[in-house]
């Protein structure tokens, strides 16, 4: 199975934009080798408005072509946002 053929359920309530430093699962396009590869990971968006890696702290989207592609908030609580089940 590719890495791009596994799909997240989409967040009914999710924002378009997500609250600063939320940590949130990230499926994107890295374009760093230029083939376009799409990738899962562990991602927030730092206060400037750029979605940094959770691990590292790094930018995400370096090269010409990196793209987020769709994104899921994983607060735990109440509200309306919810962990969504893979």
């Amino acid at each position: 199975m590719k890495k791009d053929d596994k799909k997240l359920k989409p967040c009914h309530n999710k924002p378009d934009i997500p609250d600063n430093n939320e940590i949130c699962a990230i499926r994107y396009r890295d374009n760093s080798s230029g083939d376009g590869d799409i990738y899962f990971t562990l991602a927030y968006m730092g206060d400037d408005g750029i979605w940094l890696d959770e691990h590292s702290g790094n930018e995400l989207l370096t090269h010409a072509g990196d793209e987020i592609l769709e994104w899921w908030p994983l607060t735990v609580g109440t509200g309306n946002k919810a962990i969504i089940k893979a």
